[in-house]
């Protein structure tokens, strides 16, 4: 698949049917929007969730029965941890369903924590679908696609 090189909206190497300047920037701002979203939650984890806290330690040991345990064990911080979901498919951009259940099978309740990444969920999902469904895997849209 070709690099985008414009604010053009592009599906399967196409550019989308709908080629007017004020849509296409419109899509390329989502685009932004959503993967400036995913950033942020990042970064919250990483700062609420410390290298140090007991939480750490446990959702590193269960994530042993998805991520080869040698991966997991090099992980230092949240960060390195959302990097191996990642690689290996279990969380994306806007799907975190597979963090929440590791929250909830390691009993972690910590509503300040849980609540920000459904918010986060929810805000990118509808940013995927008010302006067409954005693949998250290769940050290409499908707005305008009949």
């Amino acid at each position: 698949m070709p690099a985008i090189l414009s604010n053009a909206c592009y599906y399967k190497s196409k550019p989308c049917v709908n080629s007017s300047l004020q849509y296409n920037i419109g899509c390329f701002f989502s685009l932004f929007k959503v993967k400036e979203l995913h950033r942020k939650l990042r970064q919250f984890l990483n700062d609420e969730i410390g290298s140090q806290d007991n939480v750490f330690d446990d959702l590193k040991n269960m994530l042993k029965a998805h991520i080869p345990k040698g991966i997991v064990d090099k992980c230092k911080n949240m960060q390195d941890i959302f990097d191996a979901l990642e690689k290996r498919g279990h969380v994306a951009i806007g799907k975190y369903e597979f963090l929440l259940k590791i929250f909830e099978s390691i009993n972690y309740k910590n509503e300040e924590v849980i609540n920000p990444v459904k918010e986060y969920q929810n805000k990118i999902l509808y940013l995927q679908t008010s302006r067409g469904k954005t693949n998250t895997t290769t940050g290409v849209s499908s707005a305008g696609m009949a």
